[in-house]
C-alpha cells in the first residue's frame, strides 16, 4: 500500500502533462543554422494562460518573448539559438499563476548534418 501511495502523485504528474502538452511546431531544430531566430507554435488547451521560461544556458538559446494567438489554446515562443549553442534538450517550462500548476516540455537542439558529412559517412561504409 506504500508503494501504491508514493507511486500515485507521480501518475497524476504523468496524466496532467500528457493530457495539456498537444503539440508543438516545429517538434525539434538544429544548432548552427544560419538564421538564429526560432519561433515555436504550441498548441494545447488554454496553453496561452500560461508563462513560459527557457533554463539559462551559458552561450546557448534564450527566450527573447512569447505571444498569445488568436485562439486561448495558442502561444508562440521567439528564441534565440546562437551559432555557439550545442547539441541537447531544452527544458521549457510553462507556469499557470492562477492554479499554480506547471508543466515541463523538453525541446530536442540536433547537430545539423550537411549532404556533405552524410556522403563522407557513406563512403566509409563496408559494402557487402
Amino acid at each position: 500500500m506504500a508503494i501504491f501511495r508514493a507511486i500515485l502523485p507521480f501518475f497524476f504528474l504523468c496524466q496532467f502533462a500528457t493530457g495539456q502538452m498537444a503539440r508543438m511546431e516545429p517538434p525539434n531544430w538544429w544548432v548552427g543554422m544560419k538564421n538564429t531566430a526560432l519561433q515555436l507554435m504550441v498548441h494545447a488547451k488554454n496553453i496561452a494562460q500560461c508563462t513560459p521560461s527557457l533554463a539559462t544556458y551559458e552561450g546557448g538559446p534564450y527566450l527573447k518573448g512569447f505571444h498569445k494567438g488568436s485562439s486561448q489554446n495558442y502561444l508562440f515562443l521567439d528564441l534565440v539559438v546562437p551559432p555557439t549553442s550545442k547539441e541537447g534538450v531544452l527544458d521549457i517550462v510553462f507556469s499557470n499563476a492562477e492554479n499554480e500548476d506547471s508543466i515541463t516540455y523538453q525541446y530536442e537542439l540536433k547537430t545539423r548534418t550537411t549532404l556533405r558529412t552524410t556522403m563522407a559517412s557513406i563512403a566509409l561504409m563496408p559494402f557487402i
